[in-house]
């Protein structure tokens, strides 16, 4: 008897293809569905973030408005319907994420205001459940007075009361919206949505007339000269005849800038022992207090001998001689940056 050699038949070796081209083409398509949908949610968040930025800012404006004093405000709104919650939750749905508005102040945890903390959330049209367990929503809007902190957002340094200066939480107004997205391709795999929430917090500084536009009342900003036709000097350096600030010696000049051929030794500003500045809101304020937020850039040094007192560029700031403090020109200044 001979023996038959054993041959691998063809028909199995293609059998065994099949599987294995399924499996790549499975894998294929879900890195592709990755990148498509991966690609959309972040088209879709980029525009959410653009809506709560411009929400915040309404809300904000609006809020400001509404005080009849300039200054720190002392409590978020007292009614559900408040202009400056009005003001952000349409915004919103002008920027395509319209939410349904409450005629009357809503329950079940979507309204929530006990003086000291204001949240209202707003839900698009048919939703259903709890404010605390929604379902069958896409848009959820959340309107914040004080902010309140979330992961992956952070509290601008003026809403925050623990630094020092302190900021004012009562001042900013925080929108939050949640979208629901929809996945076009990964809805194979299982994945029907993904939830995208994005933040944005404004900051109220509300003027003390209604006349004056509403700049930062605590700011001064201080170029140092090197030359008659260089007004502002990033670098710091005063070219002859020119002398810059010498912090071990004696200044010789008050002047704001090193200008003129001499060689005193002129800092950028020389002030006095306790520099205070006053605001549009008629508030004098010393720089590094923990009563008010104060700000000053200066590219050149500053020398405090004697009190000094700035003036805010929209001169709301007169003081009376009987008050023994300097009086300050009513005239308006604004500077390059227009306050």
């Amino acid at each position: 008897m001979s023996a038959r050699p054993w041959r691998r038949s063809r028909t199995s070796q293609s059998g065994q293809m099949v599987p294995l081209l399924a499996l790549m083409l499975a894998v294929l398509t879900g890195f592709a569905g990755l990148t498509v949908d991966l690609a959309h949610e972040f088209s879709q968040k980029r525009i959410g973030q653009t809506a709560v930025d411009a929400a915040a800012l309404a809300g904000t404006t609006q809020w400001g408005n509404e005080q009849s004093m300039g200054g720190v405000i002392q409590s978020p709104p007292s009614a559900y319907n408040d202009a400056a919650v009005a003001a952000a939750h349409d915004y919103i749905a002008a920027d395509g994420f319209p939410t349904v508005w409450y005629t009357s102040p809503p329950s079940g945890g979507c309204y929530t205001n006990n003086g000291v903390q204001f949240t209202e959330i707003f839900f698009s049209a048919g939703w259903t459940g709890t404010c605390a367990n929604p379902t069958s929503f896409q848009t959820e809007l959340t309107v914040n007075i004080p902010p309140l902190s979330y992961a992956g957002s952070t509290t601008p340094k003026n809403c925050d009361s623990t630094l020092k200066p302190p900021g004012y939480p009562d001042n900013c107004v925080q929108v939050v919206v949640t979208q629901k997205v929809t996945n076009y391709i990964m809805q194979v795999f299982g994945f029907n949505s993904e939830t995208l929430t994005t933040f944005a917090t404004g900051y109220s500084n509300p003027s003390s007339s209604s006349s004056v536009p509403l700049p930062s009342p605590y700011a001064v900003q201080l170029y140092q000269k090197d030359s008659l036709n260089n007004l502002q000097n990033p670098v710091g350096d005063c070219n002859a005849p020119y002398q810059c600030f010498n912090e071990g010696a004696v200044p010789a000049r008050p002047d704001l800038g090193c200008q003129g051929p001499d060689s005193n030794n002129c800092p950028t500003l020389l002030a006095g022992a306790q520099a205070t500045i006053e605001g549009v809101d008629s508030q004098a304020v010393t720089p590094g207090t923990t009563t008010h937020d104060a700000a000053a850039m200066s590219n050149g040094d500053i020398v405090a001998n004697q009190q000094l007192t700035f003036c805010d560029a929209y001169g709301f700031d007169e003081v009376t001689p009987s008050q023994n403090k300097p009086t300050c020109n009513n005239n308006p200044r604004v500077g390059d940056l227009g306050w």
